[in-house]
């Protein structure tokens, strides 16, 4: 699967936008904000599973209220998705942080 994704997130205090790709089950993503995801995007047997790196910038805020740092901040987000992730209007994905929605798009495959 290779595909470039528009992932709307909320949280409690916030929401972004990421655009992501998949490519070779590899997801890498950004929002305007700086914030980068890095991680893996494998296909289940009943979805796929999503383990990836959050790294924000020193001074932004993250959707689930917390300021990054002087040093910035990671976080992991370790999630299995259902084969109809596009479809829901929202994933619940858990964070150290707190919880996320997000609602995945699919904008178009990669060649």
């Amino acid at each position: 699967m290779n595909i470039m994704l528009a992932i709307f997130v909320t949280g409690m205090t916030g929401q972004s936008v990421v655009f992501a790709t998949v490519t070779d089950e590899r997801l890498q993503g950004a929002d305007v904000f700086g914030t980068k995801i890095d991680g893996s995007f494998q296909k289940t047997e009943n979805g796929f599973a999503v383990n990836a790196e959050v790294t924000v910038p020193p001074g932004v805020e993250i959707v689930q209220g917390i300021l990054a740092p002087d040093e910035g901040l990671k976080y992991k987000i370790v999630s299995d998705l259902p084969d109809d992730y596009e479809g829901r209007d929202f994933v619940r994905l858990e964070t150290e942080f707190g919880p996320i929605h997000a609602r995945f798009q699919v904008l178009r495959e990669i060649i």
